[in-house]
This record gives structure tokens, C-alpha cells and sequence, in this order.
């Protein structure tokens, strides 16, 4: 029986796709071998080398959903216990788009 506080999202955390045919980009297979399937704000931050408040800030916020890196991973936010963490893949195909 599973715990009563475990949740069943670490399988909608990572939508269908490229993993399922094995076409992993170098970005992706390192998230997802440093933190798993979701990272926390924390962990964000350091990949896109801004500061741990700025993030936990930002990607809360409905005031900053224009900024591009707001939008492309806000979207896969679920929450793991008390807290809320983002999908690795929506992490690593925003690090992979062209700035």
C-alpha cells in the first residue's frame, strides 16, 4: 500500500516523447543523471546560474510569465510533498533552445 503522503506524479512529470525513442539530448541525460525526473528552485537556479531567491521568486509569480524562462518551465510545476518542483525535461529543453 502506498504511504499516504506519497504522491503519483513523478510519472506525469516527464510527458511522452523523444525519451521514449531514445533521443535524449547531452542536456537532458545530464539533469536527469544529477537530479531525477524534478528539480527544485534551488536546484534551477544553479543550471541557469541565477540566484536561488530570484528564481523561487519569479517562477511563482503571475507578474513573470513573460520572461521566457518563466514560461517554458512554470508550466511543469507538481508538487512533491510540501514542496513544488519542475520537470528535468522542460529544465533541459529550455537550456537547449537558442537564447
Amino acid at each position: 500500500m502506498p504511504h499516504p503522503q506519497s504522491t503519483s506524479y513523478d510519472g506525469l512529470l516527464l510527458s511522452p516523447g523523444p525519451q521514449d525513442q531514445g533521443e535524449l539530448s547531452p542536456t537532458q541525460l545530464r539533469l536527469a543523471a544529477a537530479y531525477g525526473k524534478a528539480m527544485t528552485p534551488e536546484q534551477i537556479a544553479k543550471e541557469l546560474e541565477y540566484s536561488a531567491t530570484y528564481v523561487a521568486k519569479k517562477i511563482g509569480a503571475a507578474g513573470y510569465e513573460h520572461l521566457p524562462w518563466v514560461k517554458a518551465i512554470a508550466p511543469h510545476r507538481r508538487k512533491r510533498g510540501l514542496r513544488w518542483v519542475y520537470a528535468t525535461e522542460a529544465v533541459a529543453k529550455y537550456l537547449d533552445t537558442p537564447q
